[in-house]
């Protein structure tokens, strides 16, 4: 969905009849509470990314899926999809979550997501491996060595860290998080790294985030989108979690200088 300026309010453009009905049941409770919805949440905070709209919600409905908070994605599944997110994508983002919080989060996002597609008359697309991984028979410890090295400056130094834990370890998240999660072709790298900064700082892993805000950079976004998405946050994991998050941030840039 392209930016622009309209007399129709940002809610409105973004999620159609779901914000009439979200501020007629917020105003019906407390005047101000749908104001804030309006002119906070939608105007201001929404109004003001350096993201697209559906980058903006790939990062939203993350923050959901690792948070369990399922009964909102909804709402958000509904927003991606009038922001010209595709469906493989939306599903690709739940599954990107695995790694970060789990399969049973995971698998409770994925029965919503079914269950939305059929409310609205939608179908998944069914893809076989080699349309996910464009192969066959993927080697999945070349492709997580090869997508790991993207994203760590020093993925061998990783490995041997991991490795240091329990002999073995290091071949597991190879294979099991770079090569079958960041080796799916359903989200670009750039999505990878932007959710999975929503991610860490709506689930508070401070040490992991540190890792993921760098490898942001390396492919390629910008400071001042990796800082939305934290600041984003707040609306959907609180305020400390985004401040703890900017912290983190701050180091990182400093490191840099």
């Amino acid at each position: 969905m392209d930016k622009m300026k309209s007399t129709v309010p940002l809610g409105k453009q973004l999620a159609g009849d779901q914000y009439i009905r979200a501020m007629e049941k917020f105003g019906s409770i407390d005047e101000a509470l749908a104001d804030t919805l309006d002119n906070y949440v939608f105007d201001e905070v929404f109004g003001s990314s350096p993201l697209d709209f559906g980058e903006m919600e790939l990062c939203i409905i993350s923050s959901l899926v690792v948070q369990n908070h399922v009964e909102q994605l909804d709402f958000h599944f509904t927003v991606a999809r009038r922001a010209d997110v595709s469906l493989s994508r939306m599903f690709g983002v739940i599954l990107h979550c695995i790694p970060f919080s789990g399969w049973p989060k995971g698998a409770n996002a994925i029965t919503e997501f079914m269950s939305w597609l059929e409310s609205n008359g939608l179908e998944h697309e069914r893809k076989s491996i080699r349309e996910v991984f464009g192969d066959d028979d993927p080697d999945y410890d070349v492709l997580g060595r090869e997508q790991g090295g993207k994203i760590y400056a020093d993925y061998r130094k990783l490995l041997e860290t991991v490795s240091g834990f329990e002999q073995g370890l290091d071949s597991l998240v190879t294979r099991g998080i770079f090569g079958r999660f960041y080796g799916r072709r359903d989200l670009t790298l750039r999505e990878r790294q932007l959710t999975a900064v929503a991610i860490l700082t709506s689930l508070a892993r401070l040490p992991q985030l540190v890792s993921h805000i760098k490898g942001a950079f390396l492919v390629g976004c910008k400071l001042e989108e990796v800082r939305y998405v934290i600041k984003l946050m707040h609306l959907y994991a609180g305020w400390p979690a985004t401040l703890n998050a900017l912290t983190v941030l701050a180091d990182c840039t400093k490191e840099d200088k």
